[in-house]
Protein backbone atom coordinates (compact mmCIF):
# COMPACT_ATOMS: atom_id res chain seq x y z
CA UNK A 1 0.00 0.00 0.00
CA UNK A 2 2.87 2.40 0.76
CA UNK A 3 4.50 1.69 -2.61
CA UNK A 4 1.20 2.17 -4.45
CA UNK A 5 0.53 5.43 -2.59
CA UNK A 6 4.00 6.76 -3.45
CA UNK A 7 3.58 5.82 -7.10
CA UNK A 8 0.19 7.52 -7.26
CA UNK A 9 1.64 10.65 -5.66
CA UNK A 10 4.64 11.01 -7.97
CA UNK A 11 3.18 9.67 -11.23
CA UNK A 12 -0.40 10.98 -11.05
CA UNK A 13 -1.00 13.64 -8.41
CA UNK A 14 2.13 15.75 -8.95
CA UNK A 15 1.90 15.79 -12.79
CA UNK A 16 -1.80 16.76 -12.57
CA UNK A 17 -1.04 19.61 -10.17
CA UNK A 18 1.64 20.95 -12.54
CA UNK A 19 -0.74 21.10 -15.50
CA UNK A 20 -1.64 24.66 -16.47
CA UNK A 21 -4.89 23.51 -18.02
CA UNK A 22 -6.60 20.17 -18.36
CA UNK A 23 -6.43 19.17 -22.01
CA UNK A 24 -9.16 17.09 -23.59
CA UNK A 25 -6.71 14.28 -24.29
CA UNK A 26 -5.85 14.00 -20.59
CA UNK A 27 -9.52 14.15 -19.69
CA UNK A 28 -10.31 11.33 -22.13
CA UNK A 29 -7.39 9.27 -20.81
CA UNK A 30 -8.59 9.65 -17.22
CA UNK A 31 -12.15 8.79 -18.23
CA UNK A 32 -10.96 5.68 -20.08
CA UNK A 33 -8.98 4.49 -17.05
CA UNK A 34 -11.98 5.04 -14.77
CA UNK A 35 -14.26 3.09 -17.13
CA UNK A 36 -11.79 0.20 -17.33
CA UNK A 37 -11.43 0.09 -13.54
CA UNK A 38 -15.22 0.17 -13.10
CA UNK A 39 -15.67 -2.60 -15.68
CA UNK A 40 -13.03 -4.80 -14.01
CA UNK A 41 -14.58 -4.20 -10.59
CA UNK A 42 -18.10 -5.01 -11.82
CA UNK A 43 -16.92 -8.15 -13.64
CA UNK A 44 -15.16 -9.34 -10.49
CA UNK A 45 -18.30 -8.65 -8.44
CA UNK A 46 -20.53 -10.56 -10.91
CA UNK A 47 -18.08 -13.47 -10.87
CA UNK A 48 -18.27 -13.49 -7.04
CA UNK A 49 -14.57 -12.77 -6.75
CA UNK A 50 -11.57 -14.34 -8.42
CA UNK A 51 -12.45 -17.85 -7.26
CA UNK A 52 -10.02 -19.54 -9.68
CA UNK A 53 -7.23 -18.57 -7.25
CA UNK A 54 -8.62 -21.04 -4.71
CA UNK A 55 -7.65 -24.72 -4.63
CA UNK A 56 -10.49 -27.21 -5.16
CA UNK A 57 -10.73 -27.94 -1.43
CA UNK A 58 -11.15 -24.26 -0.60
CA UNK A 59 -13.70 -23.76 -3.40
CA UNK A 60 -15.73 -26.61 -1.92
CA UNK A 61 -15.50 -24.98 1.50
CA UNK A 62 -16.56 -21.66 -0.01
CA UNK A 63 -19.69 -23.28 -1.47
CA UNK A 64 -20.57 -24.85 1.88
CA UNK A 65 -20.35 -21.47 3.64
CA UNK A 66 -22.58 -19.56 1.24
CA UNK A 67 -26.16 -18.64 2.17
CA UNK A 68 -28.40 -21.71 2.25
CA UNK A 69 -30.26 -20.52 -0.85
CA UNK A 70 -27.09 -20.87 -2.94
CA UNK A 71 -27.85 -24.22 -4.68
CA UNK A 72 -30.76 -22.76 -6.66
CA UNK A 73 -30.68 -21.50 -10.24
CA UNK A 74 -31.81 -17.88 -10.29
CA UNK A 75 -33.94 -16.23 -12.96
CA UNK A 76 -35.16 -12.70 -12.32
CA UNK A 77 -36.84 -12.66 -8.88
CA UNK A 78 -37.17 -16.45 -8.63
CA UNK A 79 -34.97 -19.46 -8.13
CA UNK A 80 -35.47 -23.13 -8.91
CA UNK A 81 -33.90 -26.08 -7.15
CA UNK A 82 -34.32 -29.82 -6.87
CA UNK A 83 -34.93 -31.55 -10.21
CA UNK A 84 -35.50 -28.87 -12.89
CA UNK A 85 -37.26 -31.42 -15.11
CA UNK A 86 -39.26 -33.01 -12.29
CA UNK A 87 -42.97 -33.63 -12.68
CA UNK A 88 -43.64 -32.94 -9.00
CA UNK A 89 -43.74 -29.38 -7.72
CA UNK A 90 -42.94 -27.72 -4.39
CA UNK A 91 -43.19 -24.05 -3.43
CA UNK A 92 -41.30 -22.16 -0.73
CA UNK A 93 -43.23 -19.16 0.56
CA UNK A 94 -41.82 -16.57 2.96
CA UNK A 95 -38.74 -14.48 3.58
CA UNK A 96 -35.06 -15.38 3.90
CA UNK A 97 -35.84 -17.63 6.88
CA UNK A 98 -37.50 -20.05 4.45
CA UNK A 99 -35.17 -19.31 1.52
CA UNK A 100 -32.22 -20.93 3.31
CA UNK A 101 -34.16 -24.23 3.32
CA UNK A 102 -33.30 -24.59 -0.38
CA UNK A 103 -30.14 -26.47 0.59
CA UNK A 104 -32.06 -28.51 3.18
CA UNK A 105 -34.56 -29.73 0.56
CA UNK A 106 -32.46 -29.81 -2.62
CA UNK A 107 -31.19 -33.40 -2.45
CA UNK A 108 -34.54 -34.80 -1.26
CA UNK A 109 -36.30 -33.13 -4.20
CA UNK A 110 -33.75 -34.43 -6.70
CA UNK A 111 -34.22 -38.00 -5.46
CA UNK A 112 -37.97 -37.71 -5.94
CA UNK A 113 -37.93 -35.81 -9.27
CA UNK A 114 -39.54 -32.73 -7.72
CA UNK A 115 -38.93 -29.17 -8.87
CA UNK A 116 -38.84 -26.50 -6.19
CA UNK A 117 -39.48 -22.78 -6.72
CA UNK A 118 -39.25 -19.73 -4.49
CA UNK A 119 -38.97 -15.99 -4.66
CA UNK A 120 -35.54 -14.50 -4.02
CA UNK A 121 -36.87 -11.35 -2.32
CA UNK A 122 -36.62 -11.40 1.47
CA UNK A 123 -37.67 -9.26 4.39
CA UNK A 124 -41.43 -9.34 3.77
CA UNK A 125 -44.19 -11.18 5.69
CA UNK A 126 -46.44 -13.39 3.57
CA UNK A 127 -49.32 -13.73 6.06
CA UNK A 128 -52.50 -11.75 5.39
CA UNK A 129 -53.11 -9.29 8.20
CA UNK A 130 -49.46 -9.13 9.32
CA UNK A 131 -48.20 -5.63 8.54
CA UNK A 132 -44.81 -5.27 6.82
CA UNK A 133 -42.21 -3.17 8.58
CA UNK A 134 -41.37 0.34 7.32
CA UNK A 135 -39.92 1.56 5.04
CA UNK A 136 -40.78 -1.32 2.68
CA UNK A 137 -44.52 -1.44 3.30
CA UNK A 138 -45.66 -0.78 -0.29
CA UNK A 139 -42.97 -3.05 -1.75
CA UNK A 140 -43.82 -5.90 0.62
CA UNK A 141 -47.58 -5.65 0.06
CA UNK A 142 -47.04 -5.84 -3.71
CA UNK A 143 -44.66 -8.78 -3.27
CA UNK A 144 -47.12 -10.62 -1.02
CA UNK A 145 -49.97 -10.16 -3.50
CA UNK A 146 -47.75 -11.44 -6.32
CA UNK A 147 -46.46 -14.44 -4.39
CA UNK A 148 -49.85 -15.50 -3.05
CA UNK A 149 -51.33 -15.35 -6.55
CA UNK A 150 -48.42 -17.36 -7.97
CA UNK A 151 -48.46 -20.07 -5.31
CA UNK A 152 -52.25 -20.31 -5.38
CA UNK A 153 -52.15 -20.97 -9.12
CA UNK A 154 -49.19 -23.37 -8.87
CA UNK A 155 -49.65 -27.10 -9.38
CA UNK A 156 -47.40 -27.75 -6.38
CA UNK A 157 -48.55 -30.51 -4.03
CA UNK A 158 -46.43 -29.14 -1.16
CA UNK A 159 -46.06 -25.57 0.08
CA UNK A 160 -43.39 -24.80 2.69
CA UNK A 161 -44.04 -21.62 4.68
CA UNK A 162 -41.50 -19.84 6.86
CA UNK A 163 -40.81 -16.38 8.27
CA UNK A 164 -38.55 -14.55 10.67
CA UNK A 165 -41.38 -14.97 13.16
CA UNK A 166 -39.52 -13.26 16.01
CA UNK A 167 -39.72 -9.93 14.14
CA UNK A 168 -43.52 -10.01 14.33
CA UNK A 169 -43.78 -11.26 17.93
CA UNK A 170 -41.78 -8.66 19.76
CA UNK A 171 -42.82 -6.09 22.33
CA UNK A 172 -44.68 -5.80 25.61
CA UNK A 173 -46.98 -8.57 26.85
CA UNK A 174 -49.99 -6.62 25.55
CA UNK A 175 -48.31 -6.21 22.17
CA UNK A 176 -47.42 -9.90 22.02
CA UNK A 177 -51.01 -10.98 22.68
CA UNK A 178 -52.18 -8.88 19.73
CA UNK A 179 -49.26 -9.95 17.53
CA UNK A 180 -49.78 -13.63 18.35
CA UNK A 181 -53.43 -13.32 17.30
CA UNK A 182 -52.37 -11.64 14.05
CA UNK A 183 -49.91 -14.43 13.27
CA UNK A 184 -52.40 -17.17 14.16
CA UNK A 185 -55.23 -15.61 12.15
CA UNK A 186 -52.89 -14.72 9.29
CA UNK A 187 -51.57 -18.28 9.00
CA UNK A 188 -55.06 -19.73 9.06
CA UNK A 189 -56.17 -17.25 6.38
CA UNK A 190 -53.10 -18.13 4.29
CA UNK A 191 -53.84 -21.85 4.46
CA UNK A 192 -57.49 -21.29 3.52
CA UNK A 193 -56.41 -19.19 0.55
CA UNK A 194 -53.84 -21.67 -0.76
CA UNK A 195 -55.58 -24.92 0.12
CA UNK A 196 -56.86 -27.30 -2.52
CA UNK A 197 -57.44 -31.07 -2.70
CA UNK A 198 -54.18 -33.00 -2.39
CA UNK A 199 -52.05 -30.06 -1.25
CA UNK A 200 -49.97 -30.36 1.95
CA UNK A 201 -48.26 -27.67 4.00
CA UNK A 202 -45.06 -27.68 6.04
CA UNK A 203 -44.73 -24.71 8.39
CA UNK A 204 -41.20 -23.87 9.59
CA UNK A 205 -41.25 -22.79 13.22
CA UNK A 206 -38.97 -20.49 15.17
CA UNK A 207 -35.39 -20.56 13.90
CA UNK A 208 -32.36 -21.40 16.00
CA UNK A 209 -30.68 -18.03 16.56
CA UNK A 210 -27.17 -17.94 18.08
CA UNK A 211 -27.38 -14.26 18.93
CA UNK A 212 -24.39 -14.39 21.30
CA UNK A 213 -22.01 -15.30 18.46
CA UNK A 214 -19.97 -12.78 16.51
CA UNK A 215 -20.14 -13.41 12.77
CA UNK A 216 -17.73 -11.97 10.21
CA UNK A 217 -18.86 -13.29 6.84
CA UNK A 218 -15.72 -12.04 5.06
CA UNK A 219 -13.21 -13.57 7.45
CA UNK A 220 -15.24 -16.79 7.57
CA UNK A 221 -14.47 -17.43 3.90
CA UNK A 222 -11.32 -19.22 2.71
CA UNK A 223 -8.63 -17.36 0.77
CA UNK A 224 -5.43 -18.14 -1.16
CA UNK A 225 -3.29 -16.46 1.50
CA UNK A 226 -3.30 -16.92 5.26
CA UNK A 227 -5.79 -14.86 7.18
CA UNK A 228 -7.12 -14.94 10.72
CA UNK A 229 -10.59 -16.51 10.73
CA UNK A 230 -13.04 -15.45 13.43
CA UNK A 231 -12.97 -17.43 16.64
CA UNK A 232 -15.43 -20.32 16.36
CA UNK A 233 -18.61 -19.98 18.39
CA UNK A 234 -19.37 -22.50 21.07
CA UNK A 235 -22.54 -24.56 20.45
CA UNK A 236 -25.73 -22.89 21.57
CA UNK A 237 -27.41 -24.58 24.52
CA UNK A 238 -30.42 -26.54 23.28
CA UNK A 239 -32.52 -25.42 26.25
CA UNK A 240 -31.85 -21.79 25.33
CA UNK A 241 -32.77 -22.32 21.65
CA UNK A 242 -35.99 -24.12 22.57
CA UNK A 243 -36.97 -21.48 25.11
CA UNK A 244 -36.39 -18.78 22.47
CA UNK A 245 -38.74 -20.46 19.96
CA UNK A 246 -41.30 -21.91 22.38
CA UNK A 247 -43.69 -18.96 22.22
CA UNK A 248 -43.88 -18.70 18.45
CA UNK A 249 -44.01 -22.48 17.99
CA UNK A 250 -47.01 -22.59 20.35
CA UNK A 251 -48.78 -19.89 18.30
CA UNK A 252 -48.11 -21.75 15.04
CA UNK A 253 -49.16 -25.10 16.50
CA UNK A 254 -52.45 -23.58 17.69
CA UNK A 255 -53.11 -22.25 14.19
CA UNK A 256 -52.67 -25.75 12.73
CA UNK A 257 -54.83 -27.66 15.23
CA UNK A 258 -57.76 -28.09 12.86
CA UNK A 259 -55.57 -28.87 9.84
CA UNK A 260 -54.97 -32.49 8.84
CA UNK A 261 -52.88 -31.48 5.80
CA UNK A 262 -50.44 -29.16 7.61
CA UNK A 263 -47.66 -29.87 10.07
CA UNK A 264 -45.13 -27.87 12.00
CA UNK A 265 -41.38 -28.39 11.75
CA UNK A 266 -39.70 -27.16 14.93
CA UNK A 267 -36.04 -26.34 14.12
CA UNK A 268 -34.99 -26.01 17.76
CA UNK A 269 -36.31 -29.52 18.49
CA UNK A 270 -34.81 -31.17 15.40
CA UNK A 271 -31.57 -29.31 14.71
CA UNK A 272 -30.44 -29.29 18.33
CA UNK A 273 -29.42 -32.40 20.23
CA UNK A 274 -27.85 -31.71 23.59
CA UNK A 275 -26.68 -28.47 21.98
CA UNK A 276 -27.07 -26.59 18.70
CA UNK A 277 -23.86 -26.69 16.59
CA UNK A 278 -22.70 -23.39 15.10
CA UNK A 279 -19.38 -24.49 13.54
CA UNK A 280 -18.50 -28.01 12.33
CA UNK A 281 -15.52 -29.88 13.73
CA UNK A 282 -13.62 -29.14 10.50
CA UNK A 283 -14.18 -25.38 10.93
CA UNK A 284 -17.02 -24.98 8.40
CA UNK A 285 -19.59 -22.48 9.67
CA UNK A 286 -23.20 -23.69 9.82
CA UNK A 287 -24.66 -20.20 10.23
CA UNK A 288 -24.01 -17.14 8.07
CA UNK A 289 -25.29 -14.88 10.83
CA UNK A 290 -27.47 -15.16 13.91
CA UNK A 291 -30.43 -16.78 12.16
CA UNK A 292 -29.54 -17.82 8.60
CA UNK A 293 -28.09 -21.21 7.74
CA UNK A 294 -25.16 -21.59 5.41
CA UNK A 295 -25.42 -24.38 2.83
CA UNK A 296 -23.66 -26.69 5.30
CA UNK A 297 -26.05 -25.74 8.10
CA UNK A 298 -29.14 -26.17 5.93
CA UNK A 299 -27.90 -29.56 4.75
CA UNK A 300 -27.41 -30.64 8.36
CA UNK A 301 -30.93 -29.44 9.13
CA UNK A 302 -32.22 -31.46 6.17
CA UNK A 303 -30.43 -34.58 7.37
CA UNK A 304 -31.83 -34.27 10.88
CA UNK A 305 -35.34 -33.54 9.60
CA UNK A 306 -35.25 -36.27 6.93
CA UNK A 307 -38.13 -38.26 8.43
CA UNK A 308 -40.50 -35.28 8.54
CA UNK A 309 -39.43 -34.02 5.12
CA UNK A 310 -39.92 -37.49 3.61
CA UNK A 311 -43.37 -37.71 5.18
CA UNK A 312 -44.43 -34.39 3.69
CA UNK A 313 -43.02 -35.22 0.26
CA UNK A 314 -44.53 -38.71 0.18
CA UNK A 315 -47.78 -37.38 -1.27
CA UNK A 316 -46.17 -35.46 -4.15
CA UNK A 317 -47.22 -36.71 -7.58
CA UNK A 318 -44.45 -38.72 -9.22
CA UNK A 319 -43.63 -38.84 -12.95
Amino acid sequence: MAALTAAMFFLVEQPVRQMRGVQWKQACAFAAVIVMCAAATHATFKADGVTWRLPAEQRARLELQRFGMSPCTRTSDFCQFGDPAGAGRLELLGDSYVHHYVAALDDALKRRAIRGTTSTVGGCPMLPGVAPRPPRVAECVALRDRELSRVRASSADVVVVGQAWHLYLDGTDADKARQAAEIRDGLQALLRLLDRPGRRFLIIGGQVRPTDCSFDSVRMQPGPLWHAPPAPCRPLAAASARADSREIDAVLAAALEQRSNAELLRPAEIYCGESCPIVRDDGVWLFLDAGHFTVAGAQLMGQRAVAQISHVLSGVSQP
